[in-house]
Parts: C-alpha cells; sequence; structure tokens
C-alpha cells in the first residue's frame, strides 16, 4: 500500500505517468493522489474478484512486466552500445529465453485474466501515447 504508489510518484515525477499522480500533500509531504488511486483500485480489485483470481492477476502482470523487461534488453542494447553498467557474454540469449519461459507462464493462465492483463497492456499502451504526447522525449 505504501510502496506501489511511490512508483507512481516517481513515474509522474518523469512525465511517463499523469502528472496529478505526483501531487504532494502540503501538510503531511505524501503522495496523496497516488495513495487515494492506488487504494481504489485496491479495494475494487478485493471486492470484486476471490483471492485467487488475485493472485493469479497479480503474477501475471510481474511476468508481463519481466518479459517486456526482458525484450527491451537487446534492444537497448543496440540503442546504447557501450552504455551497460554490466555486461554478461550471451545475454541476448538469455533475455530471450526469459521471454520464452514468460510467455509459458502465461500461456497457462485463465481467460479472465489474460483478458483482464490485455485490458491493463492496452490502458498503459494508452497512458504511453498520452504522455508521450504531451511530453517532451529526452535526446539521445
Amino acid at each position: 500500500m505504501i510502496a506501489n504508489p511511490r512508483v507512481t510518484l516517481a513515474l509522474a515525477e518523469q512525465g511517463d505517468f499523469p502528472h496529478w499522480f505526483a501531487a504532494i500533500h502540503r501538510r503531511y509531504q505524501t503522495s496523496y493522489v497516488s495513495i487515494v488511486a492506488f487504494a481504489v483500485l485496491l479495494w475494487v480489485l478485493a471486492t470484486t474478484g476471490t483471492f485467487r483470481w488475485n493472485a493469479t492477476l497479480s503474477a501475471g502482470s510481474r511476468l508481463f512486466t519481466y518479459v517486456m523487461t526482458c525484450a527491451a534488453l537487446p534492444v537497448l542494447h543496440k540503442k546504447f552500445p557501450g552504455h551497460e553498467g554490466f555486461h554478461l557474454p550471451g545475454g541476448v540469449v538469455f533475455a530471450v529465453l526469459g521471454i520464452c519461459f514468460g510467455l509459458v507462464l502465461i500461456s497457462r493462465m485463465g481467460l479472465a485474466e489474460l483478458v483482464a492483463l490485455a485490458i491493463a497492456a492496452v490502458l498503459s499502451f494508452l497512458n504511453w501515447l498520452f504522455v508521450r504526447g504531451n511530453t517532451p522525449l529526452p535526446e539521445a
């Protein structure tokens, strides 16, 4: 409840999330908009889904994040050569293995969880399009 609103705050401060998530409460110096938004989302998920469905959705969203991170590694390696802090020989092979492993695990999810993940992915993409249009991209 405390850690995840900090992620939305950081994303908003960097221009990767709507700016109103970066609002700080004057008296308590907390990211109150992010905390309230996350609490409402948690409440909706807790009251509408079962524990098993929410646990599967949580694990699936993490798997999706890991797969996307593995997919980004080779792209970023080519885009910014020589900028890696750690170089692993055969790193692209490990990234591809990570993608394949994650996709196998995601394929084991039920239809309802896959639909919920797809909706979240579409909303994330729409958010990216929205903030990309409102925020100048950093120069490489």
